[in-house]
């Protein structure tokens, strides 16, 4: 077998730029659209990623009830085949449930079709909460021509973020500066993760997680915020 040319290595490469920068360009252009969106109608949306997990997603919960606030939940398939009571009681309080594939596969860094079946199969696991067209946040949010192409068939919108909570990061922000963020820029929706169990910080990453929901909520309350679900600002 012979090896590929420096010409054939090049096209590879430009093909694979192409397949992620292409769909990215398109991604940039909605969160702009999607900041706008908040801005002018002063809307504060939480969504919460790679859930559900025990007892990060409850605790979540729990707060929320209290706070009389919905939130947008996007799922993994294997976290809510494992927890679905949790699910129920998820949908039952009226949140809003997204697909965030089965298990989380990073589609810059898997073969097209592994990154289609994740997709395919986060939708079948999570069929009994959300329609097959239902709102998807790629993995990492990382998205390319053929994952694009897939969830376009489905008609399902996506559902990227303006604004960074920064919970997973091994030194955690202070929580000021994500709600003076929100808080200046007149609103916007906020990445935050109710499913992501390993972290240097262990608990202290939920509680980090809690007290940045709540003092969201509260400051959007002071601020004339209004809180609402992902797909009532798109």
């Amino acid at each position: 077998m012979r090896s590929p040319s420096m010409h054939e290595s090049r096209g590879s490469y430009l093909f694979r730029a192409v397949s992620s920068t292409t769909p990215m360009l398109r991604r940039l252009r909605e969160e702009r659209r999607l900041a706008l969106n908040c801005a002018r109608s002063r809307s504060l949306v939480l969504t919460f990623d790679d859930g559900p997990t025990l007892p990060a997603t409850e605790r979540v919960l729990d707060l929320l009830a209290t706070e009389d606030t919905l939130a947008t939940f996007f799922l993994l398939g294997a976290r809510a085949e494992q927890n679905p009571l949790i699910v129920d009681e998820m949908a039952g309080y009226g949140h809003e449930i997204g697909c965030h594939s089965y298990a989380h596969r990073n589609a810059w860094r898997t073969p097209p079709a592994e990154a289609i079946t994740d997709i395919e199969d986060g939708y079948t696991a999570l069929s009994r909460w959300i329609a097959p067209n239902g709102i998807f946040r790629p993995p990492y949010g990382k998205i390319t021509v053929a994952t694009s192409q897939v969830v376009r068939r489905k008609e399902a919108p996506l559902g990227w973020w303006t604004i960074v909570s920064g919970d997973t990061e091994n030194v955690l922000p202070n929580p000021h500066l994500v709600v003076n963020r929100v808080i200046g820029r007149g609103g916007g929706v906020v990445l935050l993760h109710d499913g992501h169990p390993v972290h240097p910080f262990g608990d202290r990453r939920i509680e980090y997680l809690l007290e940045t929901t709540q003092l969201l909520i509260r400051a959007a309350k002071r601020h004339g915020l209004h809180l609402k679900r992902l797909s009532d600002v798109t």
